[in-house]
C-alpha cells in the first residue's frame, strides 16, 4: 500500500492462500486498477477537446515543443498550420449548434484523413485548428493546404442538410518565422487572417 500511495507500478500485492487476506488484496488490487484508469481519463480530459476528442491547445503546444526541439537538432523544418472555418457561424446561429457541433466533428475528420501519422490536428475552440507538420517545408506545406482545401470542399451532409464549409488557412514556418512555439502561433495567426480577409484560401507569413 506504501508502494502504490508514493506511485510505484509494481504495487500488485501477491498471490497468498489466506482466503480473508486473499479477498482483501484482490479488492486492493481492484481498487488500484480504477485509480489509474481514471487518472489516466482525466490526463486525457486534461489534454483533449471533448468534442471532437482531438488534442487541444495545451497538447498542440506540448508538442510543438518537442518538434522544434527536433527540428534544431536534426536541421529540418517544422511547419504549422491555423484554420479558420468559413460561414460556420451562419450554419450555427441559423440550424444551432447541434448541427455545428457535427459539422466540427466532421472537419476534424476530414483534416485528420490528410495528414500523416506523425502529424498533429488540434481544435482550439469554436471553429478554430491547427496542424503541426514536423519535417516539412514550405512547398511542402503549400501542398497539404490545397489537399485540405478541396477535401472542405465537398458537401457536408448533416442532418439529411446540403452544406458547405470552406477554411481559411494561416502558414508559419521554423525557422523562417520564429525559433518558439509562442511566435509561430501568433504568426500562423497573422497569415490566416490575412488569407480570410483576402478569401485567398491560404496564405503564408
Amino acid at each position: 500500500m506504501k508502494a502504490e500511495a508514493t506511485g510505484k507500478t509494481e504495487a500488485l500485492l501477491p498471490t497468498v492462500r489466506s482466503r480473508e487476506t486473499t479477498a482483501l488484496i484482490d479488492a486492493f488490487n481492484e481498487m488500484a486498477r480504477r485509480v489509474h484508469q481514471r487518472q489516466s481519463d482525466l490526463e486525457h480530459q486534461a489534454l483533449h477537446d471533448a468534442l471532437t476528442a482531438l488534442p487541444n491547445r495545451t497538447l498542440l503546444q506540448e508538442r510543438m515543443a518537442y518538434h522544434l526541439h527536433t527540428a534544431r537538432r536534426e536541421h529540418q523544418h517544422m511547419t504549422l498550420l491555423m484554420i479558420d472555418l468559413n460561414r460556420f457561424k451562419e450554419i450555427n446561429d441559423t440550424l444551432g449548434h447541434h448541427v455545428g457541433d457535427k459539422v466540427l466533428i466532421e472537419v476534424g475528420n476530414r483534416i485528420s484523413q490528410q495528414l500523416r501519422e506523425v502529424d498533429t490536428i488540434a481544435r482550439l475552440g469554436g471553429d478554430e485548428f491547427a496542424v503541426i507538420l514536423p519535417d516539412t517545408s514550405m512547398e511542402q506545406a503549400e501542398i497539404v493546404c490545397k489537399k485540405l482545401t478541396r477535401a472542405m470542399r465537398a458537401v457536408f451532409e448533416i442532418d439529411e442538410l446540403h452544406l458547405y464549409v470552406g477554411m481559411s488557412i494561416g502558414i508559419s514556418c521554423y525557422p523562417e518565422h520564429g525559433t518558439d512555439v509562442a511566435t509561430l502561433i501568433q504568426h500562423a495567426d497573422v497569415a490566416m487572417y490575412d488569407s480570410k480577409h483576402n478569401q485567398l484560401g491560404f496564405s503564408v507569413y
